[in-house]
């Protein structure tokens, strides 16, 4: 069975908010049609549920993630599995 990996972000509880230098969307090592597909919309930095979650999809582990309504969870889903 695959360990669950939870993640919850919080920023004044758990310190999901970025420490350090800004990450973009460029950062994350999304293919190119994705980026430009970002990008399009309007996106160029990754909200902090995102910048958090979507390193450890790509790595292939499964996540359980919390964030306030409107912080990203459904864009770094969508990223993840495309």
């Amino acid at each position: 069975m695959r360990a669950l990996k939870a993640l919850t972000c919080n920023a004044f509880l758990f310190g999901c908010q970025s420490q350090g230098e800004p990450m973009n969307f460029t950062d994350l090592n999304i293919i190119p049609p994705i980026l430009k597909a970002i990008a399009s919309e309007g996106y160029v930095t990754p909200t902090p549920i995102q910048e958090k979650a979507l390193p450890v999809l790509f790595e292939g582990h499964d996540i359980l993630a919390s964030a306030q309504t409107g912080t990203g969870k459904t864009l770094a889903f969508a990223v993840s599995i495309i």
